[in-house]
């Protein structure tokens, strides 16, 4: 499907924009991105922000996939409420996009997705739709606590789900997984306790992948995700804008960051803001050729949590529209994660 229409806007601002007209595109350019990786934590400050760092025009411009809340049944059955209540029940977030994972405008061929993604044991819950749109794409009424069905095509963009995985029996000898069946034959199979451990891409073919990353769901400690768009506009230099989610997967900020190579380290420094402008962090971290980046996330009482992801260029050298999936944790909760 053709997911050019915008629902969500994401954030903006470093001392690398110059100030514009409101509906000017603010795009970084090269010599200020080169200035402001020499800068202290890339030049972002732990102020806060207007609402989309006030930069409304460049995050349209980077056109994310809108997300809405299915309102899944399953979320309220009897029998899933009990086991989210058993002490040794586990909980975790997973977001999962399958498509165009960095978005490619020239193409045009639908790509069948529609099928079902089957937890191994436990429930399993929908929370939010990202990318759907009702011409093409739905999730199917429930029959099982553990499967979901779903109608999916796409183009240029990317679909996906945020998902709740309720594991009762965390221990068992038999891992907890995830198989996600096309109705056109292809099975894909994701070890839950793998992808706990580092964000999973899966080729399936050109730039059709499925994407995901998985977060704790614990009372101790906050985590979540981010996604958007990582824009090359030069050699190892460019900047990312992106939402940020909760471990739901609902929309609760925005970020903006910039990346490149100096004196041979690769840097990548970021910003995130509550939907109001909020200061919620900065991120200050690294990024490899393998397309992976792990940062750490400061706030003004210090270092709060990390940050890992996964990040794709635009396809055929395009500076418009490349991507990234990431999560985020508290400290606490973020034992597993990589240091930058």
């Amino acid at each position: 499907m053709n997911k050019l229409s915008l629902a969500l806007l994401l954030a903006a601002t470093s001392g690398a924009c110059v100030a514009n007209d409101a509906d000017q595109i603010n795009e970084p350019t090269p010599g200020t991105i080169t200035s402001d990786l020499d800068k202290e934590n890339g030049g972002f400050t732990m102020d806060d922000e207007a609402s989309l760092f006030g930069d409304d025009a460049l995050f349209a411009d980077a056109e994310l996939e809108a997300t809405r809340d299915p309102a899944d049944p399953m979320a309220a059955d009897p029998a899933v409420r009990d086991m989210r209540r058993l002490p040794d029940a586990r909980l975790r977030g997973v977001v999962m996009t399958w498509g165009q994972l960095r978005p490619d405008l020239t193409n045009l061929t639908p790509k069948e997705w529609s099928g079902r993604i089957t937890a191994s044991r436990g429930a399993i819950i929908a929370t939010r739709q990202i990318g759907f749109e009702d011409r093409t794409d739905a999730l199917l009424p429930r029959d099982s606590r553990t499967s979901i069905g779903f109608l999916s095509v796409t183009t240029t963009h990317s679909d996906g789900l945020a998902m709740l995985l309720v594991d009762p029996t965390p221990d068992a000898a038999e891992p907890l997984t995830l198989t996600y069946n096309v109705r056109t034959g292809e099975q894909y199979v994701i070890d839950v306790n793998a992808l706990a451990e580092s964000p999973q891409l899966i080729d399936v073919d050109g730039d059709n992948k499925i994407l995901a990353v998985s977060v704790q769901h614990r009372d101790d400690c906050a985590t979540g995700a981010l996604r958007g768009r990582w824009r090359k506009v030069a050699p190892n230099l460019g900047h990312f804008l992106g939402l940020i989610l909760d471990h739901d997967g609902a929309e609760i900020g925005h970020v903006r960051g910039i990346f490149g190579e100096r004196n041979g380290t690769r840097r990548m420094f970021g910003k995130l803001i509550g939907e109001n402008g909020s200061f919620r962090g900065l991120m200050v971290g690294t990024y490899d050729d393998d397309g992976k980046f792990v940062a750490r996330w400061i706030t003004r009482a210090g270092e709060t949590g990390r940050v890992h992801g996964l990040y794709r260029e635009g396809p055929g050298g395009s500076i418009r529209h490349g991507a990234f999936l990431a999560r985020w944790a508290e400290t606490s909760c973020s034992d597993d994660r990589p240091l930058p």
